[in-house]
């Protein structure tokens, strides 16, 4: 557990398939992951009954956001000190770096075969090849030709100096500016906007989720998990990163009847407002998946984290103490803190490790080894968990309209994931 877990063990660029022995450890990680998230969805589910349980003991759900916040801090600070950053993460950079270097190899031949005035003269030219091999790579770095040095009798390039332009790593202040300036930075400017959006919508996500857990069963929260693959699919079509055909069409068209039925569309006076404010959790978490996918690309797990708990920080503990006064009417939220039982303090504390920290933990290694729609898929599993435990422990009638149409969303979702290996294998 602790191997997958790591990030140096589960960066994807680290099983390159090579020889056999590199394929099958790239097979252990993938069914690492695979197993994670499907024990992530359990404890979701441990999750959602521990939340009702906590608003069945007269817990504010405002409260429970507030403390949740707070208590995401000593995980934030834990993070955050174990940060660092990764210059070899750079899928901007391409092979830039292996290319210019097998360029010196054969400069340097040259240089040896050479007289003084062909060195001058095949040292402009490389010069010219390293600064538009360098731009192609960077459009915006204009002050390449600094970083190339030559000689006071022969103006022949300094090996020293044009290993230090060449090694990304290893370069000055001066040197490659703009891709060093990436290259130290945690977060690069190419990943801010995938990086506030998947933060901003996981930080509404679990908002909406406790907030709808006060007018509504757990059960419900588990019926809407299916359909987040399908919403994934969606959004993924409309940024252009799927294409959608009559399979996806019709599993969405399985899932909304799914859906329907569910929510007993016919008796429109059923419909509580907790299984309303559900209905936008697909939408949240398949915007949450997809951009955090983009920002791995660029970012390191660690800082994807700690960005999207800080994001949450910022925006849940305002919201809680602003709905604990507005619409609790109650103004001593310290106060209201302190009153509440040890069974209620202990549910908030698993809420932050188990969801905030191990289960964000999960997603985000996932995302680096599985596409968006691969990792949404598992949400499938969350029902089958939640009516267990919903049933179990909190004595929750489940309708036999909830069970057709889970299953009417299951079969959607299995339909799309039959689509999705065939894709695959195609």
């Amino acid at each position: 557990m602790s191997y997958v877990l790591s990030d140096d063990n589960l960066k994807s660029e680290n099983y390159s398939v090579k020889n056999e022995k590199d394929e099958k450890k790239k097979k252990i990680v993938l069914i690492s992951v695979n197993l994670l998230l499907l024990f992530s969805m359990l404890l979701y589910g441990i999750n959602y009954t521990l939340i009702k349980y906590f608003i069945k003991l007269n817990g504010s759900t405002y409260i429970f956001i507030i403390l949740r916040s707070i208590l995401t801090i000593p995980i934030m600070i834990y993070i955050y000190s174990s940060k660092k950053s990764e210059p070899k993460k750079k899928k901007l950079l391409c092979n830039m770096k292996e290319m210019v270097k097998k360029e010196k190899n054969i400069e340097k031949k040259l240089l040896l075969k050479k007289n003084n005035n062909n060195n001058l003269n095949k040292n402009s030219h490389s010069s010219n090849k390293c600064y538009d091999n360098i731009k192609h790579y960077d459009d915006d770095n204009k002050n390449n030709s600094n970083y190339m040095s030559s000689d006071n009798n022969g103006n022949i390039y300094n090996c020293e100096k044009y290993e230090t332009c060449v090694n990304i790593e290893g370069a000055n202040d001066h040197c490659l500016s703009q891709i060093n300036k990436n290259d130290e930075k945690l977060i690069p400017k190419v990943a801010y906007i995938p990086m506030i959006i998947s933060s901003v919508a996981g930080s509404l996500r679990q908002i909406i989720v406790i907030v709808a857990l006060q007018y509504t069963d757990s059960h419900n929260v588990g019926i809407i998990q299916p359909t987040i693959p399908i919403f994934t699919a969606l959004m993924s079509h409309y940024l252009k990163i799927e294409k959608m055909n009559y399979i996806t069409s019709l599993s969405i068209f399985l899932s909304c009847i799914g859906l329907a039925i569910t929510a007993e569309i016919w008796n429109i006076h059923s419909l509580d407002f907790g299984f309303l404010l559900l209905l936008t959790v697909p939408v949240t978490k398949g915007l949450q998946v997809i951009y955090i996918n983009i920002a791995t690309k660029y970012v390191n797990n660690n800082m994807i984290q700690f960005f999207e708990m800080i994001v949450m920080f910022f925006i849940a503990l305002p919201f809680g103490i602003l709905g604990e006064m507005l619409f609790k009417k109650k103004y001593n939220i310290i106060n209201e803190i302190y009153n509440l039982n040890i069974y209620q303090f202990l549910c908030v504390i698993y809420s932050a490790i188990a969801i905030i920290f191990i289960c964000w933990k999960i997603q985000i290694i996932a995302l680096n080894h599985l596409t968006p729609i691969s990792v949404s898929l598992y949400q499938s599993f969350q029902p089958c968990f939640t009516f267990i435990l919903a049933k179990f422990f909190l004595n929750e009638t489940i309708g036999l309209n909830k069970f057709i149409g889970t299953i009417f969303i299951v079969v959607s979702l299995l339909l799309y994931q039959y689509r999705f290996h065939k894709k695959i294998e195609a």
